[in-house]
Protein backbone atom coordinates (compact mmCIF):
# COMPACT_ATOMS: atom_id res chain seq x y z
CA UNK A 1 0.00 0.00 0.00
CA UNK A 2 2.54 2.17 0.82
CA UNK A 3 4.76 1.46 -2.47
CA UNK A 4 1.82 2.56 -4.59
CA UNK A 5 0.82 5.68 -2.15
CA UNK A 6 4.32 6.92 -2.93
CA UNK A 7 4.17 5.82 -6.53
CA UNK A 8 0.88 7.85 -7.22
CA UNK A 9 1.84 10.56 -4.95
CA UNK A 10 5.68 11.36 -5.88
CA UNK A 11 5.79 10.56 -9.53
CA UNK A 12 3.79 13.87 -10.40
CA UNK A 13 5.99 15.68 -8.55
CA UNK A 14 9.44 14.08 -9.57
CA UNK A 15 7.98 14.18 -13.50
CA UNK A 16 7.20 18.07 -13.02
CA UNK A 17 10.67 18.31 -11.85
CA UNK A 18 12.79 16.63 -14.17
CA UNK A 19 10.95 16.75 -17.39
CA UNK A 20 10.98 20.56 -17.34
CA UNK A 21 11.32 22.01 -20.87
CA UNK A 22 14.89 23.27 -21.13
CA UNK A 23 15.81 27.19 -20.43
CA UNK A 24 18.27 27.63 -23.17
CA UNK A 25 17.66 29.74 -25.72
CA UNK A 26 18.31 28.55 -29.22
CA UNK A 27 17.62 29.11 -32.74
CA UNK A 28 16.78 32.67 -33.21
CA UNK A 29 15.77 33.31 -29.77
CA UNK A 30 19.45 33.01 -28.75
CA UNK A 31 19.89 35.72 -31.84
CA UNK A 32 17.76 38.65 -31.03
CA UNK A 33 19.21 41.12 -27.87
CA UNK A 34 22.42 39.53 -28.68
CA UNK A 35 25.66 42.50 -29.14
CA UNK A 36 26.81 42.43 -32.85
CA UNK A 37 29.97 44.38 -34.66
CA UNK A 38 29.16 46.03 -37.87
CA UNK A 39 31.45 44.34 -40.32
CA UNK A 40 30.49 46.49 -43.76
CA UNK A 41 28.08 49.67 -43.63
CA UNK A 42 24.94 48.46 -42.42
CA UNK A 43 21.56 50.84 -43.51
CA UNK A 44 18.63 50.05 -44.88
CA UNK A 45 19.17 48.77 -47.42
CA UNK A 46 22.00 46.19 -46.43
CA UNK A 47 25.24 45.21 -44.67
CA UNK A 48 26.87 42.88 -42.17
CA UNK A 49 27.27 42.34 -38.90
CA UNK A 50 29.41 39.59 -36.82
CA UNK A 51 27.46 38.14 -34.04
CA UNK A 52 28.88 36.02 -31.90
CA UNK A 53 31.88 34.73 -34.23
CA UNK A 54 29.20 34.40 -37.98
CA UNK A 55 28.63 36.99 -40.36
CA UNK A 56 25.29 37.77 -41.00
CA UNK A 57 22.97 39.94 -43.38
CA UNK A 58 21.86 42.95 -41.59
CA UNK A 59 19.65 45.69 -42.29
CA UNK A 60 19.67 49.13 -40.17
CA UNK A 61 16.24 50.15 -38.54
CA UNK A 62 14.01 52.24 -40.91
CA UNK A 63 15.16 55.86 -40.87
CA UNK A 64 18.29 55.14 -39.02
CA UNK A 65 21.56 56.83 -40.33
CA UNK A 66 23.91 54.24 -41.89
CA UNK A 67 26.22 52.30 -38.75
CA UNK A 68 30.05 52.22 -39.84
CA UNK A 69 32.10 49.02 -39.92
CA UNK A 70 33.77 48.55 -36.28
CA UNK A 71 30.26 49.71 -34.39
CA UNK A 72 28.41 48.02 -31.69
CA UNK A 73 25.20 47.12 -32.29
CA UNK A 74 21.93 45.06 -30.91
CA UNK A 75 19.81 42.67 -32.97
CA UNK A 76 16.13 43.41 -32.53
CA UNK A 77 14.80 41.07 -34.92
CA UNK A 78 15.52 38.43 -37.70
CA UNK A 79 13.91 38.66 -40.94
CA UNK A 80 15.00 35.27 -42.57
CA UNK A 81 18.24 35.34 -42.76
CA UNK A 82 19.08 38.62 -42.16
CA UNK A 83 19.36 40.24 -38.69
CA UNK A 84 17.48 43.83 -38.11
CA UNK A 85 20.25 46.16 -35.52
CA UNK A 86 19.56 49.71 -34.00
CA UNK A 87 23.03 51.43 -32.95
CA UNK A 88 24.44 50.38 -28.90
CA UNK A 89 25.18 47.50 -26.98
Amino acid sequence: LSSLALVFGLRPQLKRRYLKPSQIRTGIEAVIGSPATVVSTVDSVGGQVKIGGEVWSAVGMDGHRPLPPGTPVTVVEVRGATAVVIWGP
